[in-house]
């Protein structure tokens, strides 16, 4: 097995991968006693002199459709009577962290059991490859290279997430205002749909601008995650993630049923001992003509409901008419926050409510605002 690959898919997953004397060995379509041959079984070792088995994983893989629940369970119970130390699944069904699963399983405090989707995969592949840090030999180059080329095969069908099939139904009962109690199994729906959309927004933005993120709290567990959701949006009528950089950098994005409309952002804390003008002015010095100037807003957060917002637009001709004096800066009060934002906005409104114009359009203007903004504020 290729090691970078490995600590980069399952280091944060399994700790003892990362050992410096770790060996991982795969062997396929093991045989169970009921006939069935799950994929492969891992076996990892560690120790130099007398190497002992550390880790062991079943993996099961489904290409171009879901896994399917009953043999998923099987071979759980395999894992289990087996003395495996984890269960590993691998399909098309993306999840916002490899603890959660899309398929209902009890599990056994015992055995740790993790999803990965193709495009987790994907990601994993790109990341080695765009990595200066890794050192790979020109074998290993060339397997993973070729390993990408087949998941990118149209025949092998990897799909995207789109939001599912009743999305315009469901979307259009969470916009109806004069609908006073929405349904529970509505709004369920949405919100596990969502779950999935986060992830694979994760892997676009990173595929689009190399921009490597989490969700975050997404390691919570999936039942309670889901509830968070579907209580918030419940309570507003809008879906809100917060992602993470590696740097910690957090970018919220939030969408609205009752406008039917969007926003990404990011808050800045303001500097200490820095005045106001100096501080916008830093911020504005960071955006070149991209074009999206009048796009992204600025706005100061004075705290106790008082802000003021401006475009970049706006303010790089204020301060190309005035020099250094901007209409949203109040000196006589102190800086909560600063938020650089950009609207979600689309092209109909029947556009909201059609799937895959709902992910289109949310993931081109999330790329748009990690290129403009995100990467225009924390890129030196």
């Amino acid at each position: 097995t290729i090691k970078s690959f490995r600590e980069k898919l399952l280091g944060d997953l399994v700790k003892p991968i990362t050992n410096q004397t770790a060996n991982l060995e795969a062997y396929t379509e093991v045989s169970c006693e009921n006939k069935d041959r799950p994929d492969a079984l891992l076996v990892l070792t560690t120790g130099k002199n007398n190497p002992t088995i550390t880790w062991t994983a079943i993996i099961e893989t489904k290409l171009g459709c879901s896994l399917e629940e009953e043999q998923v369970k099987r071979y759980y119970d395999f894992v289990k009577n087996s003395k495996i130390n984890s269960f590993i699944t691998i399909s098309n069904d993306p999840t916002s962290s490899p603890r959660n699963l899309p398929f209902n399983l009890r599990k056994s405090n015992n055995i740790d059991c993790f999803h990965f989707s193709w495009i987790d995969i994907k990601k994993v592949c790109l990341l080695i490859l765009n990595d200066k840090n890794t050192i790979l030999s020109p074998v290993e180059k060339i397997i993973i290279e070729e390993f990408l080329r087949y998941l990118n095969d149209d025949n092998v069908k990897i799909k995207d997430f789109v939001v599912g099939k009743a999305w315009k139904e469901n979307s259009l009962m969470l916009f109806d205002s004069s609908i006073k109690k929405k349904d529970r199994k509505v709004i369920e729906n949405i919100s596990s749909d969502w779950i999935q959309e986060e992830a694979d927004l994760c892997f676009h933005i990173f595929e689009r601008t190399n921009t490597e993120l989490c969700i975050k709290n997404a390691n919570k567990d999936k039942k309670e995650r889901l509830e968070n959701i579907i209580e918030h949006l419940t309570k507003t009528n809008k879906l809100q993630t917060t992602f993470r950089d590696v740097h910690k950098n957090d970018i919220n994005l939030i969408i609205d049923f009752s406008s039917r409309t969007g926003n990404i952002s990011i808050n800045i804390f303001p500097l200490e001992n820095v005045g106001h003008v100096a501080q916008v002015s830093s911020l504005l010095n960071k955006f070149k003509q991209s074009g999206f100037e009048h796009e992204i807003f600025l706005t100061i957060d004075y705290g106790r409901n008082y802000v003021k917002q401006k475009t970049i637009k706006e303010l790089q001709e204020e301060k190309a008419h005035s020099g250094r004096s901007y209409s949203i800066v109040d000196k006589d009060k102190p800086i909560k926050s600063f938020n650089i934002s950009m609207k979600i906005d689309f092209e109909r409104t029947s556009d909201f409510h059609s799937a895959n114009k709902f992910d289109t359009t949310i993931e081109d203007r999330a790329v748009l605002f990690f290129i403009h903004v995100f990467q225009a504020i924390y890129t030196k």
